[in-house]
């Protein structure tokens, strides 16, 4: 979906829809600027514990991520993405509290650590486990321990 820029009755120029995730504003859209204008004039005429007194120094406070993201089509309105990338490894954290003991809880927190390593690396957790595990059983020497990494991982 693609539209051009146009002027509307007021001479300000429309949201520009670069394609469906994308939602641009021109660079000084004067609209955004007086909005700013509007929110500080109207601020001090308020009391100081409203909620609307609240919300429009929140709004000012974040004026430089507001304006980022409403100039910048690219950037999205909330984390969710990192969230959902993130909660294996905190949904782990929150299991090592079980571990029974400090000593387990390092080491669950050790094998934790590894297999999220291997996932960051594209790499089967299980596979590069089993490899990493039989290797050792079979008296890997210590001195060549980065090659184990999952980073080095061939199958």
């Amino acid at each position: 979906m693609q539209r051009q820029p146009q002027q509307g009755k007021d001479g300000l120029v429309d949201l520009v829809v670069v394609d469906l995730h994308t939602v641009t504003l021109p660079r000084h859209d004067r609209r955004f600027r007086g909005l700013r204008r509007m929110l500080t004039k109207e601020l001090p005429k308020l009391s100081r514990k409203s909620k609307l007194a609240e919300t429009i120094r929140y709004a000012l406070t974040r004026r430089d991520s507001l304006e980022r993201f409403v100039l910048d089509g690219r950037v999205e309105l909330d984390s969710n993405t990192v969230e959902r990338a993130i909660r294996p490894q905190t949904i782990t954290r929150k299991n090592s509290l079980f571990a029974g003991s400090d000593g387990g809880g390092r080491t669950w927190a050790t094998i934790a650590s590894l297999l999220a390593t291997a996932k960051m690396n594209n790499v089967d957790p299980h596979a590069w486990l089993t490899q990493t595990l039989e290797r050792i059983a079979n008296g890997w020497p210590n001195r060549e321990i980065e090659v184990l990494m999952p980073w080095n991982y061939r199958p």
